[in-house]
C-alpha cells in the first residue's frame, strides 16, 4: 500500500530533499529513502522586444518569482535556434530580414526542469529601404552620380551603424 502526501507552499525553482521511512512498532525506523528534486520555476514576467533590426531582435524580461539557474530562449522560425543566458536580456542575431520569429523564454532550474514559457513574436526589419532625393547642383552630370551615392552612403552609415548597404542607381526619365 502506498501513501500519498502533498507538500505545499514550496518556492518555485528551489531544490528540496525529502527523507521518508516507515515507523514500526516501538518506534523502530525502517530503511530511509532519500529523494531530492527541484520544483518547477515560475514563468518569466513582462517579456518584450527591446530592439528589432534587419538581422537581429533583442528581448528583455523580468525574473520569475522564486529561483532559477538560467534561462532558455527558443527561437522558432528560419533559422531556428536555442540560446541560454544567465541574465534577463538577450540579442538573437543572424536572422533573415523580413521574417517572422516566435520567441519562447523559460526559466530553468538546476537539474534542467523547464518552467512555463513566456512567448512573443516579431518580424525582423525588411532589408529594403527606398529613398527619394531632390537636389540642385552645379556639378557636371558625369560627377553627380558619384557625389550623390557618396552622400547617401555616408548618411546611411551614420544612421544604421551595424548594417551594410549596397546602393543602386536607377535613373528615371522626367515627364
Amino acid at each position: 500500500m502506498y501513501e500519498n502526501v502533498s507538500i505545499t507552499n514550496l518556492i518555485p525553482g528551489n531544490l528540496y530533499t525529502f527523507k521518508v521511512s516507515a515507523v514500526g512498532g516501538y518506534g523502530v525506523l525502517g530503511k530511509v529513502s532519500v529523494l531530492s528534486e527541484y520544483t518547477v520555476p515560475n514563468v518569466t514576467n513582462t517579456l518584450s522586444i527591446s530592439d528589432a533590426s534587419i538581422n537581429s531582435i533583442s528581448l528583455s524580461w523580468l525574473p520569475p518569482t522564486g529561483n532559477k539557474s538560467f534561462y532558455l530562449v527558443q527561437v522558432l522560425g528560419n533559422p531556428a535556434s536555442n540560446v541560454t543566458t544567465f541574465i534577463e536580456n538577450v540579442s538573437i542575431t543572424n536572422l533573415i530580414p523580413g521574417n517572422n520569429y516566435i520567441f519562447l523564454v523559460s526559466a530553468v532550474s538546476g537539474n534542467g526542469v523547464l518552467g512555463i514559457s513566456s512567448t512573443i513574436a516579431e518580424f525582423t526589419v525588411n532589408g529594403r529601404i527606398s529613398l527619394s532625393l531632390q537636389f540642385s547642383t552645379n556639378l557636371p552630370e558625369n560627377e553627380r552620380k558619384a557625389y550623390i551615392l557618396s552622400q547617401l552612403q555616408q548618411k546611411l552609415k551614420d544612421r544604421f551603424v551595424h548594417e551594410k548597404f549596397t546602393l543602386l542607381w536607377k535613373k528615371e526619365s522626367v515627364k
